[in-house]
């Protein structure tokens, strides 16, 4: 009996420890304002934000908005087009491994986009047809991680402790955070 009573106040005051922890770690957090692009632009943060991302089974979206970025990064067409293709079997195709959420009319306007792309012999106008065919769903896909799971993210305890272990002016300059 006075062992229960010991053993319940130890781990009651284990309990508070590790809260009281946990709250002076967020509170460091708490001092910044993170914005969604300055995690996803940053190495460690990206790495980060995948990984919750992998959590809460969203990594195809995540996976989606890298790929968009891929092909806008892409400096050759005919590379630029085979990227397009590989973004839309894994991410658009209804069969695709990695398929994302998307209202039917964008899936649609995509499709429209694909068979435009692949009947035109114009150069500029291939390049107009790639640079616009996933704008719509990068759009969604962005809104989507920025309002539901970005919030989440930066009270995730990975990422506050990642800002805890983090000294003041990395913090601003790896996650381009302002105070």
């Amino acid at each position: 009996s006075r062992k229960r009573v010991l053993m319940s106040f130890a781990l009651g005051f284990l309990v508070v420890t590790v809260d009281l922890f946990c709250k002076q770690k967020m509170s460091k957090a708490e001092h910044y304002f993170f914005e969604f692009q300055g995690i996803f632009d940053s190495h460690t943060g990206r790495q980060l934000l995948r990984n919750h991302c992998v959590k809460e089974l969203t990594s195809e979206s995540f996976d989606f908005i890298v790929a968009c970025n891929e092909i806008e990064k892409c400096a050759i067409l005919d590379a630029k087009i085979a990227k397009v293709q590989e973004a839309y079997d894994t991410f658009i195709k209804e069969s695709g491994r990695l398929q994302i959420n998307l209202a039917a009319s964008m899936v649609t306007n995509i499709n429209n986009f694909l068979t435009l792309l692949k009947q035109e012999d114009d150069v500029q106008k291939k390049e107009a047809i790639v640079s616009q065919i996933y704008d719509q769903a990068y759009k969604a896909t962005m809104l989507l991680l920025k309002v539901n799971m970005f919030p989440r993210f930066i009270r995730s305890a990975e990422f506050v402790k990642t800002i805890a272990n983090t000294k003041p002016k990395d913090i601003e300059k790896n996650f381009a955070a302002t105070h």
